[in-house]
């Protein structure tokens, strides 16, 4: 981890002190970046019984202030139905989790380029690493009465995250793109989406 963190920050400081870096983007793009979240941090997954539900829905938007910096909101949602038979008596629970925040993005390809001698078509391939600071609520609706409790209860919280990802992104063309993400996205540590670029 220490070296990963020690090889970002020199790829920053290059990016940030180079005059020959060509970018990819330039400042006043904008991106919007639909996506799903896999591989959840325990937000009702595992739990017993069958559940029905979609992945965990994201969204983030990135607007560049400069070349390789870029920075915007996101925002997520999961919601998942677990049912489960106790005593010959069905139950249904939900698991609802929220999740929304700021996030900055460094767009990498060039200053590896640069700085590497490598030879990424920075055209078609984005390599970029991202940390967001943001809050995320849960609430967990069951129904306990087979266990001699009051029978529905909801219980929910919330949270300040921090997290950090990196990513890869292929623009299939000028203006549409794929993206994966890993680290600790919005719901998931594994994130896939589009990229509409404006």
């Amino acid at each position: 981890m220490k070296k990963l963190f020690l090889s970002f920050l020199t790829v920053a400081v290059v990016t940030l002190t180079s005059q020959s870096v060509q970018a990819q983007y330039e400042k006043g793009d904008l991106l919007i970046n639909p996506g799903v979240s896999l591989l959840g941090y325990g937000y009702g997954f595992g739990f017993y019984g069958s559940y029905t539900g979609l992945p965990g829905l994201t969204a983030n938007v990135e607007y560049n202030v400069t070349d390789n910096i870029a920075v915007g909101p996101y925002a997520g949602f999961l919601s998942r139905s677990y049912r489960y038979d106790i005593g010959g008596t069905r139950y249904t629970d939900r698991w609802t989790n929220i999740a929304f925040g700021v996030r900055g993005v460094f767009h990498a390809s060039e200053v590896i380029n640069d700085a590497l001698g490598a030879n990424i078509n920075s055209e078609k391939l984005d390599i970029y690493g991202g940390l967001s600071l943001g809050y995320e609520t849960w609430r967990w609706s069951y129904d306990d009465s087979f266990s001699g409790g009051l029978g529905r209860n909801d219980y929910g919280t919330g949270r300040i995250v921090l997290g950090g990802v990196l990513g890869g992104r292929y623009m299939f063309s000028q203006n549409f793109g794929a993206y994966a993400e890993l680290g600790r996205g919005a719901l998931g540590a594994l994130t896939l989406g589009v990229t509409l670029k404006l």
